[in-house]
């Protein structure tokens, strides 16, 4: 591992750039797809079918569709569908 950490500190000072890029998608992993696992486990273990109802209407939303193929496109992040 030492003897990459010059190469690597190499890369990031010569192209920021694309270290910004792939530290956005790494939040982006680490954030959504936890996110929507807690909110779909949320839904199925309450009682109310009211909650299920405004996620299935959230998650089939044409700006959230559009979000998640975005998302999946860019940093390859697959949601829970």
């Amino acid at each position: 591992m030492e003897a990459f950490l010059p190469i690597l500190h190499g890369l990031v000072t010569k192209y920021p750039i694309i270290t910004s890029i792939l530290l956005f998608m790494g939040i982006l992993r680490v954030v959504m797809k936890p996110l929507f696992a807690v909110l779909h486990a949320y839904v199925i273990a309450t009682p109310s079918e009211e909650d299920n109802k405004l996620l299935g209407k959230v998650e089939d939303s044409v700006p959230l569709k559009g979000l998640f193929f975005v998302l999946d496109y860019l940093a390859s992040i697959k949601l829970i569908k």
